[in-house]
């Protein structure tokens, strides 16, 4: 499964004033960017996640998709938070700014991995460097 293009979900557009502001030779980068962060959250989501907060916002009761995809793009680097169904914490660093397919800087790796959070990251990382690289 190719994680950029997975259930073909829409990314949030940008505004006219944001694609402006971004030079042309950096936009393909930031829409891989957007993207790519867009289908994760999605995918954690369908694999039983809920976006928790992040390092820019932490709301009471949690963040829809929308709010952490905007929460991410705000700034250059935020670690994300998800909880599980047992209600345990998960993360994933974003970095953005250098290749776009490589966002996704880091994750946290739980002592008890049932639950699958390693194993989508890990599969949702390799399918996007396999695409993006030699």
């Amino acid at each position: 499964m190719n994680m950029l293009t997975s259930k073909n979900r829409k990314t949030p557009s940008m505004t006219d004033e944001d694609r402006q502001r971004i030079s042309p030779s950096v936009l393909p980068r930031v829409m891989v960017e957007r993207r790519l962060t867009w289908n994760l959250i999605h995918d954690l989501i369908d694999a039983g996640f809920t976006p928790h907060k992040t390092d820019v916002d932490a709301p009471v009761g949690g963040m829809s998709a929308l709010q952490m995809f905007e929460s991410i793009h705000s700034v250059d680097e935020c670690r994300c938070y998800f909880k599980n169904a047992k209600g345990k914490s998960r993360w994933f660093l974003v970095v953005l700014g250098n290749d776009g397919y490589d966002a996704i800087s880091d994750w946290g790796c739980p002592k008890d991995p049932s639950d699958g959070w390693d194993e989508l990251m890990g599969k949702f990382c390799d399918s996007t460097e396999a695409r993006f690289t030699l």
